[in-house]
Formats: structure tokens, sequence, C-alpha cells
């Protein structure tokens, strides 16, 4: 448990991430809303997120497995998973989310060294080490997204399960910005429409527009038996009809999802060792 003072720090910190993520780099109307509701993210983001993925899949998340999060972030998913009596590690190359990840792990009574400074691209674990890996938006932030595949299928054993949730760039919706663009133009074109729109650009040249096609074609040179979940039909409360009608066209008749969600398990080994 924290005292009331690293407990303040925590909040303070949990705070000025947001701030800086949802206001300041994205611009967000919302801001101040989305930043509180981070105080207490383990339960409203990762809880749902983690219990979907069973619902489909059966109890992956169970006491004494382990679990790599890719990408740890201020530590949501971690937290959630070591409370559900997972051995769980994660990986996160920013100092300052570290820092938070390091502070909630002290409250939760769990070994700060299962927090390691490293990128998906170069996973610091031996061969075969995970029962199920879990990357939730990520993959779109990762330098090579080939490279990060392999180092996850590497760390993977035999017939675990690697969970991707990730944008698929040829959709109508930016979930960052939580906006309406046409992702499928250039770059520039995207950064003048945001500028515009009174937006700051800059956060678009961090992300890799990954694809849905792109991922389907690596997973299968990866040894991974490949299943991508398609959910109802959704669109944010504020989509105007003419959107949600083009949105679900695209995803009936081109089977472009806005958000791509792999249920991948390590099957084979990839071609590369073949």
């Amino acid at each position: 448990m924290l005292d009331s003072k690293d407990q303040k720090r925590l909040t303070r910190l949990l705070r000025d991430y947001y701030t800086e993520y949802y206001d300041r780099q994205l611009a967000l109307p919302d801001h101040a809303e989305r930043t509180q509701l981070r105080i207490h993210e383990e339960n409203v983001y990762a809880a749902p997120n983690l219990d979907q993925v069973e619902t489909l899949i059966g109890p992956i998340f169970q006491r004494g497995k382990q679990v790599l999060v890719v990408g740890g972030g201020t530590g949501a998913e971690f937290i959630q998973l070591a409370r559900r009596g997972c051995e769980v590690y994660t990986v996160e190359p920013y100092s300052r989310a570290r820092e938070i990840l390091n502070l909630k792990a002290h409250a939760e009574g769990i070994d700060a060294s299962r927090i390691s400074k490293a990128g998906a691209e170069d996973l610091p674990y031996g061969n075969d080490a995970f029962d199920v890996i879990y990357s939730f938006m990520v993959m779109e932030h990762v330098a090579d997204v080939r490279r990060s595949v392999q180092e996850s299928v590497r760390v993977l054993k035999q017939d675990g399960w690697l969970v991707i949730k990730t944008p698929d760039y040829r959709q109508l919706y930016e979930g960052h910005y939580k906006m309406h663009l046409p992702l499928f133009l250039p770059r520039s074109v995207l950064k003048l429409i945001l500028k515009a729109k009174g937006r700051p650009p800059a956060f678009l040249d961090d992300i890799q527009f990954v694809t849905s096609r792109q991922l389907r074609v690596l997973f299968r040179t990866q040894g991974l038996t490949a299943l991508q979940v398609y959910k109802p039909h959704t669109a944010p409360a504020h989509t105007l009809r003419g959107w949600k009608r083009l949105m679900r066209w695209m995803q009936d008749t081109l089977e472009i999802e806005p958000v791509q969600f792999w249920l991948l398990k390590k099957t084979a080994k990839p071609l590369s060792d073949l």
C-alpha cells in the first residue's frame, strides 16, 4: 500500500501524464473527463477488455499464468492482470510511464523487476517464456511492426495466445484524435485536415499506419493461427448518418474494421525456422 503522500504523487503523475496526452498532444474537447477516468484505469479500461477476450476464447488470464503486457503504459492491464493472480511482466520504453508503473507496482506489492525498459522490437526474455502476450493499442506505435510480432512469437510458448488490438489505418475514424479522418489519404493531407480543425498534427508522425492486410500476411509467416473478431456495427455517438453508412460499407464490403482485434495461437514454427 502507498502512504498518503505517495498516493497523492501517483494521482498527480497520472493527471499530468494524461493531460499532456489528451489535451496538449491531441486537443480532445473532453480531455478533463478522460483524464479523470484514468485515475481508475484498471477497472474502467483494462478489466472490460480482458473480460471480452475471455468471453471469446475462455479463461486464459488464470492464476499462475505467465503473461507479458507489451507496451505497459501507465499500468492498467499490468495491475489488473496481477490482481487476477497472473505472473505478469511488462515492457515500456517511456520513462514517465514507467515511473507511474513502478508506483503502482509498489502499491500492489509487485516486484518492480517485472517492469522492463524495453520496446516491442527487443524483448528481454528467453524463448517460449509466456503463456499469453497482450498488446492493446500498441502496434501502431512501434518502430518496426514485423520485428515486434516476431519478438512476441519468439517469447510465446507453443499453443500460447497472442492478443492484439490496433486500428486499421484504412478506415474513416482515428481513435486517438477521436475524430473522423479518411485514413487512406496521404499523411501530409491528414495533417492539413487536422490543422484546419485546430488539432495538433505532430502526434500523427509517431503512428504506424498498420492495416489488417499487412498483419494477416505477417501472421501467416510466423506460425500463428489467426482469428479476427468482427463485432456488431458500432460508431461513436457523434457520427453523422452518412459517415455511419460509409463506415459500415467499408466493413461489410471491404472487410476493413475500425479496430483490428486479433486472437492468435502459436501453432507452428515461423517460416524462418523451417
